[in-house]
């Protein structure tokens, strides 16, 4: 009988041993299946304004012609999304797009247009993240993420620097509370190429509310 019982145990120990190639990635995959579709996850709060317009206007000078640019940000609430990675990390968060009301086209992830391209400079506006003008409280305690949606900026990259190896760009950010500093900061990077800055305006962010 002891034989039977110390047979029976060692089947039973080889079949799992036998087993965990097979049954590890079948549960590494439910777990990670899971965890993408946000079943158990919490869902923030809903949107009370889930789409919004932000014209925009900027004028530069460039050798002694006026250059106007203008269009408007479309910001649309696109439902949650679940981001993270593994190790239990995912988490559901407010998912939102944007795009320029004209139809333009761009090849970055935020709606972006090439105001002035010559063979010395690249200058273009990004308009930032759509969460930036949509959703302000968008927060690490509420999407356990560090950092905040992109303000709108204005790109600048040196080519001859970028020629020589350089570090050849910036962003020069729009942000309100920044736009003081960054704006001294920009006028002087465009100045370096001849470049003026007639006007910036821009629509405020909305103060969105959520329940």
């Amino acid at each position: 009988m002891k034989s039977k019982k110390i047979k029976k145990w060692l089947l039973i120990v080889v079949a799992s041993v036998l087993a965990i190639p097979i049954l590890g990635p079948l549960l590494f995959l439910a777990i990670f299946y899971i965890g993408m579709s946000g079943i158990f996850l919490p869902t923030p709060p809903m949107p009370d304004i889930k789409y919004a317009e932000f014209p925009f206007r900027i004028e530069i000078e460039h050798n002694g012609e006026r250059l106007v640019f203008e269009d408007t940000i479309i910001c649309e609430f696109a439902g949650f999304s679940v981001s993270g990675g593994i190790g239990g990390n995912f988490r559901r968060q407010r998912h939102w797009t944007s795009r320029f009301e004209s139809g333009r086209e761009y090849n970055t992830t935020s709606p972006s247009l090439d105001m002035l391209i010559t063979d010395y400079v690249v200058i273009r506006f990004h308009s930032g993240s759509p969460a930036y003008y949509m959703d302000r409280h968008w927060s690490e305690i509420e999407h356990g993420v560090t950092g905040s949606p992109s303000p709108p900026s204005i790109f600048v990259d040196n080519l001859a620097m970028r020629a020589r190896g350089e570090f050849s760009f910036a962003f020069h950010s729009l942000h309100s509370l920044s736009w003081p500093q960054s704006k001294e900061r920009l006028v002087e990077a465009l100045e370096y190429f001849g470049i003026k800055v007639i006007s910036i305006e821009l629509t405020p962010r909305i103060d969105n509310t959520f329940r």
